[in-house]
């Protein structure tokens, strides 16, 4: 999946749900502070982590990252969006 791609993707998400992305792109440095792994998509500006205004929007909002072709990840207080 393409960077345009990913973020077409992530435009579409944002026009379907009440969310904030809290992290996009990462620094090296930065992704070292938050304990991201070495290679996480972050540094290519292929992943986001989102939190929904309304939790029960979840289940929905991962059938449609699922349907894009996307990687969607529950973490504790986020859900983590990747391409393949």
């Amino acid at each position: 999946m393409t960077f345009e791609e990913f973020v077409s993707h992530v435009h579409t998400l944002g026009s379907c749900y009440d969310l904030s992305i809290t992290s996009w792109g990462r620094s090296k440095k930065h992704n070292a502070a938050v304990e991201g792994k070495p290679n996480s998509r972050h540094r290519l500006w292929l992943a986001v982590d989102v939190v929904l205004d309304e939790e029960s929007d979840q289940g929905f909002f991962l059938e449609d990252c699922k349907r894009m072709g996307l990687i969607a990840v529950v973490e504790t207080d986020h859900i983590h969006v990747q391409s393949p």
